[in-house]
């Protein structure tokens, strides 16, 4: 198994990672500009279901390396409360 190091010395699988990443890079066609999307949302419920709370963790922040790292042409967005983020397109 490879595993990739991200920010903040995190350690995830390359499973793990890139199958957040095609999941949410599959969506962006059909975002609307403007709008807030919680992570759970940009994933689809059932794909983020499948997480524990642990892994859900995890997602979040390597969702955050994505968009800090140019993976996705996303920015994180103003919201409310720090968390959960809040995505939207740039």
């Amino acid at each position: 198994m490879e595993y990739l190091v991200l920010k903040y010395d995190l350690i995830v699988t390359e499973v793990f990672f890139y199958a957040l990443l095609y999941q949410v890079d599959g969506i962006l066609p059909v975002l609307i500009p403007g709008e807030k999307y919680e992570l759970k949302v940009l994933c689809g419920e059932s794909f983020w279901n499948l997480y524990t709370d642990g892994q859900k963790r995890i997602a979040g922040r390597c969702m955050v390396h994505m968009v800090e790292t140019g993976m996705l042409p996303l920015h994180i967005a103003e919201g409310r409360h720090e968390y959960p983020k809040l995505y939207s397109l740039r």
